[in-house]
């Protein structure tokens, strides 16, 4: 265990010999830095950080306005949220009336075809049965009451006065004036 011992000793010396070298070489650093230099950089420092400071205090004024703003207009955010949360309750309730209403129409209505078609029925054994005359509604003359009849009301056409109709009539072409005319240019017809 001896010679453990020993190398342990002279790696320790070995350490702290290259420790001292260190320190020594940091003491002849720090003695050879220029010390005015490095205040003369603080101070430089200083002064910019000095003038800065006043655009530094105006942003943080402005971003404190703007907490501000933004806590005033939360509350109206809040505001319009309970609206909205009240709006949507009211829609919620509207719908389901809307809902309980079309199906009560829809329960109401779902007949209506079979109780038009028992009622015709009724209407057509009261007509349609043994002693009822149909009856024409445009003159007792008409028989044909089983046909459908209207009745078209408009004003009165008036005859117009004749102005030489006969001679309209006696120099009115027939078609086969017509195809003679068509071909006229084309061929020589005798007459």
């Amino acid at each position: 265990m001896e010679p453990s011992l020993e190398q342990v000793s002279e790696n320790i010396d070995e350490i702290s010999s290259a420790l001292q070298d260190i320190s020594d070489k940091m003491d002849e650093a720090l003695t050879q830095m220029d010390m005015t230099r490095q205040l003369k950089q603080l101070m430089e420092g200083l002064t910019q950080l000095a003038e800065n400071y006043e655009e530094f205090h105006k942003g943080l004024t402005g971003y404190m306005a703007g907490v501000d703003r933004l806590a005033a207009g939360y509350d109206e955010f809040h505001s319009g949220i309970s609206s909205l949360d009240d709006g949507v309750g009211e829609l919620q309730e509207g719908a389901a009336r809307l809902h309980e209403g079309t199906q009560k129409l829809k329960d109401e209505t779902a007949h209506i075809p079979e109780r038009i078609e028992k009622e015709m029925d009724s209407l057509m054994k009261e007509y349609a049965g043994n002693d009822f005359e149909l009856v024409s509604f445009t003159s007792p003359k008409n028989e044909k009451v089983d046909l459908v009849q209207f009745i078209i009301r408009c004003e009165g056409i008036e005859k117009g006065e004749e102005t030489g109709s006969e001679e309209a009539e006696s120099t009115r072409e027939t078609l086969w004036d017509r195809l003679v005319n068509l071909f006229k240019g084309y061929f020589i017809f005798g007459s």
